[in-house]
C-alpha cells in the first residue's frame, strides 16, 4: 500500500498517524508501507497513533576499487591483478624480446579509485624481430663503390 493511501486509511479511521522511512534498495518498495507498529485487524481506541515504515528508494552503492600498477607483469597476472574491472588487451609489436607478453602501459593510472566494473585497456607486448638488411642493401652498394 502507497504511503497516502495508507495515511489516509488512518486518518478516515480517527487515527494519527506519524511516518517514518527506511531506505531500501529494492526501487519496488519505494513510497510503500513497509511495516506498521499495529498489525491490522487489531482494535485500538480512536486517535491512537499508529506508526508506519515507508520505503524510501537509494541507489545501491558501487564498489569501488583501487587500480593496481601491472605495467611489467604478464597478461594473465595482470588481469588476475584487475579482477573486478573489466579488461581489454591490446597487442603492441615492440623489438625489445625482455617485453614480450608483458603489460607495457594501462589506461588508468596506477591507484585511482574506481566503480567496480569500469573499464580499463591495457597494451601487451608482443616480439616481432627487427627486419635485417639484404646483403645487397644500398647502404652496403655505396659503400662497396666507394672502394
Amino acid at each position: 500500500m502507497s504511503e497516502n493511501d495508507a495515511k489516509a486509511k488512518l486518518s478516515n479511521a480517527g487515527l494519527s498517524v506519524t511516518v517514518k522511512t527506511n531506505k531500501t534498495t529494492d526501487k519496488g518498495s519505494d513510497g510503500k508501507v513497509l511495516e506498521q507498529t499495529v498489525s491490522a485487524g487489531t482494535t485500538v481506541n480512536k486517535g491512537s497513533s499508529i506508526t508506519i515504515i515507508v520505503g524510501s528508494y537509494e541507489e545501491p552503492k558501487k564498489d569501488t576499487i583501487t587500480v593496481a600498477s601491472v605495467t611489467g607483469l604478464s597478461q594473465d597476472s595482470a588481469i588476475n591483478k584487475l579482477s573486478g574491472l573489466n579488461v581489454n588487451v591490446i597487442t603492441q609489436e615492440t623489438d625489445d624480446k625482455s617485453l614480450d607478453g608483458k603489460v607495457i602501459s594501462q589506461s588508468l593510472q596506477a591507484g585511482a579509485k574506481v566503480d567496480q566494473n569500469t573499464s580499463i585497456t591495457i597494451k601487451v607486448g608482443k616480439y616481432k624481430a627487427p627486419e635485417k638488411p639484404d646483403d645487397n642493401s644500398d647502404d652496403e652498394k655505396n659503400l662497396n663503390n666507394k672502394k
